[in-house]
């Protein structure tokens, strides 16, 4: 298998590499009558007449400021949101709730017989679920998803992140902006991890690392 070269912005006193990856007013009701889809449950919502639900998991529970940018694009034949619905990138549509298991959910309100959307996650201008601007259409994924931090997907179906892990992480460092390591195919996301003071921590119940200073590394060639 071929290597990877990704750059990094900066040097690093530490190193760890994280690879992520995936598996695959309101009319809404919970699938569950003893709860109301949020909170400590594994309940989840049904999209009303005219809405979509999208589920956005971010495993260390870190949701706010996060938001949805939401658009028509007619000419491509997805117009399907609501008059008023449509938003703009300094106001995003925020959370209407947060579900312990299936992350924070967002009830969107469709125009009668509209669907298709488009929309982008992201906190400022930072971007979450890949940096193409997405686009949900109903026929094929139906009017609920499931997202997951990191990961491009879309779902009809909830998903988990996977184990994560530094233990056998291995790159070869070329320069001050460069490293390059095999097999990264799998994964999501890859960053350049680093803390002065070993501070790096795996929280495998939570899948998540904390500690120290996040570089996200692009593939270059």
């Amino acid at each position: 298998m071929p290597d990877h070269k990704l750059v990094a912005g900066g040097w690093a006193l530490a190193l760890s590499l994280a690879l992520v990856g995936c598996n695959s007013g309101s009319n809404s009701s919970s699938s569950d009558s003893g709860d109301d889809g949020g909170g400590n449950s594994t309940a989840l919502l049904e999209p009303g007449d005219n809405e979509a639900i999208l589920y956005y998991k971010r495993p260390a529970g870190d949701y706010d400021g996060w938001g949805l940018h939401l658009w028509n694009d007619a000419a491509a034949g997805c117009d399907g949101l609501a008059e008023g619905v449509p938003t703009e990138w300094t106001d995003p549509r925020t959370a209407s709730g947060v579900n312990d298991t299936y992350g924070a959910y967002y009830i969107i309100p469709m125009r009668d017989g509209g669907d298709c959307m488009n929309f982008i996650m992201h906190k400022g201008d930072e971007k979450d679920l890949g940096d193409d601007d997405k686009r949900w259409h109903f026929g094929a994924l139906g009017n609920r998803i499931f997202t997951i931090s990191g990961s491009q997907l879309l779902s009809p179906d909830p998903i988990e992140a996977e184990e994560l892990a530094i233990e056998g992480a291995k790159a070869h460092w070329l320069d001050a902006n460069t490293l390059v390591f095999a097999d990264t195919t799998t994964a999501t996301r890859v960053e350049l991890r680093y803390d002065t003071g070993a501070g790096i921590t795996v929280d495998n119940a939570n899948k998540t690392l904390s500690g120290g200073t996040a570089i996200e590394l692009s593939a270059t060639t």
